[in-house]
Formats: structure tokens, sequence, C-alpha cells
């Protein structure tokens, strides 16, 4: 997607990351927009589908809420790192109302 996800590319996310690992990209970074914020977990599927078939670090982004997300990602996506913004952001005195 393009246009802060409001415009569809069309384009095969699994290809995608294969036609970038054939290129030699050096890293990935997938974020699941739909999960974004919710801090209801990664997409593990959407994780699982391209660390599959790509050679290349796979950055996973989008969605964790607590540790075992992380964890979630990592063992069962394969992910080789992860990404977490509002689990940070919005803890103990930041939470908003």
């Amino acid at each position: 997607y393009t246009r802060s996800g409001s415009k569809g590319t069309k384009l095969d996310h699994v290809k995608y990351a294969q036609e970038m690992d054939n290129l030699g990209v050096g890293e990935l970074m997938i974020n699941s927009i739909d999960r974004a914020g919710t801090m209801a977990g990664y997409d593990i599927d959407l994780i699982k589908k391209i660390t599959s078939v790509v050679n290349m670090p796979v950055i996973a982004c989008g969605g964790a809420g607590n540790i075992q997300h992380l964890s979630e990602a990592v063992k069962q996506g394969g992910a080789s790192a992860v990404a977490a913004g509002s689990m940070v952001v919005f803890h103990g005195k930041c939470v908003p109302s």
C-alpha cells in the first residue's frame, strides 16, 4: 500500500519480498498497517509467509502489545527482530484516557 495505506499497489507481498531478496536487499521491515497501534499482536501468518521464502533478516512491525507478542513474532513467525511503538510509548502514566 501507499499513501498512508489508502491506495493498494496490487503487488503480491510474498513475491515482492522474494524479488527484494534476489536483488540483494540487506533486511526487510514488514509493517502490518492494519495492526499498527492496536497492541493486538503481530500478523504471524504474514511474517511466516515472508520469512519462509527469503534469506535476509526480517523485522516485524505493527501490533506489539506485550512481551509475548515479541516472542511469537520471532519464535512462530521467524522474524529476526521486532519493532514496538505503542507498546513502549503508551505504558504506565502515558496511557491515554
